[in-house]
């Protein structure tokens, strides 16, 4: 089984590392990422899952079947897994907070045309876009308000847009209010 799932896995990261081949950047992270995560699911699935049964094999129900296998062709693996199940489980969740750590300082978002190589026509677009109009102008975050209440009363929608604009254009870091 241990075999099938590292074919699995192995297969799933090409095709998912395959999205970059598009050449649309958003895809290859979103695929490396994805690649990631199957390595780490078959890391788990390799060490924590068998090591997880062996501590709770008692609470299992397992319906009795048949097998033509022996019970004596174990890897060395699946003995020191099974032989080891604490220390197995207690290892594989220290690799993997270990290995989640960085993702708490992570900052979400894909790279925009700013860190691009600076002989880049899109480097060169994004740096006068940015001189001319404003640092922020290239990631402008728009923000929508929900009029549904106040459409039989436009007296008050306006008042009340009103006020919001007042309170959002004297806001730090707001350039633009329309």
């Amino acid at each position: 089984a241990g075999s099938a799932v590292i074919f699995a896995g192995v297969t799933v990261v090409i095709a998912v590392c395959g999205l970059s081949l598009v050449g649309i950047d958003f895809l290859a992270v979103m695929g490396f990422a994805s690649a990631i995560s199957v390595i780490f699911a078959v890391f788990s699935a390799l060490t924590l899952l068998p090591a997880l049964i062996s501590i709770f094999h008692k609470r299992i129900k397992v319906n009795k079947l048949q097998s033509n296998f022996k019970k004596d062709i174990d890897t060395p693996w699946s003995k020191f897994i099974t032989g080891n199940a604490l220390a197995a489980v207690l290892l594989g969740l220290i690799i993997l907070v270990a290995a989640a750590i960085p993702v708490s300082h992570m900052r979400l978002g894909i790279p925009d045309d700013g860190v691009k190589p600076a002989d880049s026509t899109q480097k060169k677009a994004y740096d006068i876009i940015s001189d001319k109009f404003g640092e922020g102008f290239n990631g402008q975050i728009p923000m929508l308000i929900n009029v549904k209440d106040k459409k039989d009363d436009p007296q008050g929608l306006q008042q009340d847009l009103q006020s919001v604009y007042k309170d959002i254009k004297d806001k730090k870091n707001v350039d633009i209010v329309t």
